[in-house]
């Protein structure tokens, strides 16, 4: 009789850590692991200088647009392909060269362009560059739906060819690897 009792007591505690082990393993399963990368001005800053040389052909950051992030750059965070990660932008100006205006004159004001940095959760990755959207506009922020809002200017009928005066405003999603205008 205590030969049985022992018995089950021990098919009962190897089955109650059996369910335990499962339980444990359920739960890990079920909690997904945080990343631990953090995007922030500064590493969207980094991604976007380790970047630049494949697209500046030579040029260099615009030093006459100034912004908090920086000469020739402007940064926003947001989620802006809706993985619930924090995601970066960036709207550059690059200083046109003696060879791209025919070495004077003010032909081609700047090159300008978006670049999205998407957070995989362990780096940011260059997901698309748009060199067309950004055009007399500038980068304002990254809504919580993931909208990129840019502040555009817009000539009027008496503005000189420089200098665009009508503001509105440019809204764009990342949706298939590239900026879609709505």
């Amino acid at each position: 009789m205590q030969k049985q009792f022992f018995s089950l007591a021990s098919a009962a505690l190897i089955t109650l850590a059996a369910c335990q082990q499962a339980d444990t393993q359920n739960t890990t399963a079920q909690v997904a692991p945080q990343p631990t990368f953090t995007v922030t001005k500064e590493t969207v800053k980094q991604a976007f200088m380790q970047y630049l040389p494949t697209i500046a052909d030579g040029r260099q950051l615009n030093e006459y647009w100034e912004t908090p992030d920086g000469k020739g750059f402007k940064i926003a965070l947001g989620d802006v392909n809706g993985d619930k990660l924090i995601d970066g932008v960036v709207d550059y100006s690059l200083q046109p060269t003696a060879e791209d205006n025919g070495g004077g004159g003010n032909a081609i004001m700047e090159f300008a362009g978006l670049i999205v940095f998407i957070n995989t959760g362990s780096a940011l990755q260059a997901a698309t560059h748009d060199d067309e959207l950004s055009i007399n506009s500038e980068l304002q922020i990254i809504e919580n739906d993931g909208v990129i809002k840019l502040e555009t200017l817009d000539f009027a009928p008496d503005d000189a060819h420089c200098c665009p005066s009508l503001k509105s405003t440019l809204k764009l999603k990342f949706q298939a690897n590239k900026l879609v205008k709505l």
